[in-house]
């Protein structure tokens, strides 16, 4: 007849919990192992208006580096914010338009998407408007092409008529 103790754990329970601890141990090292890490940077167009890195618009941007991300299979996607400034440069109020181009790999540009927080409210002459960029990207490149590290694209920041 078998005795049963409350309050010890038998030898296969002990057994069951080390091996679920170990496959656990296992799992989450190859995850962070195998993590795709990414870096960029883009290269600024103002057209019609000045991009800035301060409020005074005292220091253009030519480049923003996105700096190294990590990308996490575990979340739906990994986003990074910039602050930049625009003051617009023409003698009319204008509205503000972003574009990119030149992506480098052409294939990263399916992962990344590039929006801002511009209300597309008229910017008078020589009013200067702040913007937080943002740069996403998708988990689907850590499974579908996890050898993109690298990449550069180009920032297009204009302006249109507004009559």
């Amino acid at each position: 007849m078998r005795r049963v103790s409350s309050g010890y754990l038998s030898i296969e329970k002990i057994y069951v919990l080390l091996i679920f601890s170990l496959l656990t141990i296992i799992v989450c090292s190859t995850i962070v192992y195998f993590s795709s890490y990414t870096s960029g940077n883009a290269n600024i167009v103002g057209l019609g208006v000045g991009v800035y890195w301060d409020p005074n618009c005292d220091n253009p941007i030519n480049n923003l580096s996105w700096g190294t991300i990590n990308v996490d299979p575990l979340k739906p996607q990994i986003s990074k914010n910039a602050t930049i400034y625009i003051k617009n440069r023409l003698q009319k109020p204008v509205t503000l338009q972003l574009n990119t181009s030149n992506w480098l790999p052409p294939e990263i540009e399916r992962y990344i998407n590039i929006t801002w927080d511009y209300t597309g409210k008229p910017v008078k002459t020589y009013e200067i408007v702040k913007i937080t960029l943002t740069l996403s990207i998708d988990k689907s490149i850590w499974f579908e092409n996890s050898r993109l590290i690298h990449y550069s694209f180009q920032l297009i920041v204009s302006a249109s008529d507004f009559s």
